[in-house]
C-alpha cells in the first residue's frame, strides 16, 4: 500500500470514529482494496450498533430499539422543517430563473431533489450520532 493510501485509511477511520465511538476496526483493516475496507467499515459499524443497543436493552428491554426509533423520528422531524423552509428558498430563486431563460419548474425539481439528497445524508448521520451520545438517565 502507498503512504497516501494508508493516509486515507487513517482519514476514514477517524471519520467513522466521530459516529461510532470504540469502533471495533483498525488502520490495517481499510488500507485494503476498496471493496474489502467497505465491507470491514459496514460490519465494525453493525457491531457497534448491536453493542449500543444491547447495552441500552441492558438498561431496559427494548430500550435500543425505542431509543433508536425516537431518535430517528426526532431527527426526521427537525431535518423536515429545514427542508421545507429551504424549499421555500428554492421557490422564489426558481421564480428568478425565468429571467436566465430556464424553466423555473425544472430548477425547483432539480433543486429540491438535491436538497432531499442531502436531507436524507443527514437524516442517517444524526440519527447515528444521536443514538451512539444517548446515554440514559
Amino acid at each position: 500500500m502507498a503512504a497516501a493510501d494508508g493516509e486515507l485509511a487513517s482519514t476514514l477511520l477517524t471519520k467513522l470514529e466521530q459516529f461510532f465511538p470504540q469502533l471495533p476496526i483498525t488502520v490495517a483493516e481499510l488500507s485494503v482494496p476498496r471493496a474489502d475496507a467497505e465491507a470491514a467499515a459496514v460490519a465494525a459499524a453493525t457491531k457497534a450498533v448491536d453493542e449500543k443497543a444491547a447495552a441500552l436493552d441492558g438498561i431496559k428491554a427494548g430500550l435500543g430499539f425505542e431509543s433508536a426509533r425516537y431518535l430517528s423520528l426526532m431527527q426526521r422531524d427537525n431535518l423536515w422543517k429545514s427542508h421545507m423552509k429551504a424549499m421555500g428558498f428554492v421557490k422564489d430563486f426558481a421564480g428568478l430563473k425565468v429571467y436566465a431563460q430556464q424553466d423555473p419548474l425544472d430548477v425547483y425539481r432539480e433543486e429540491g431533489l438535491k436538497l432531499f439528497e442531502k436531507m436524507q445524508v443527514a437524516l442517517r448521520q444524526n440519527t447515528v450520532f444521536s443514538f451512539f451520545a444517548y446515554q440514559p438517565k
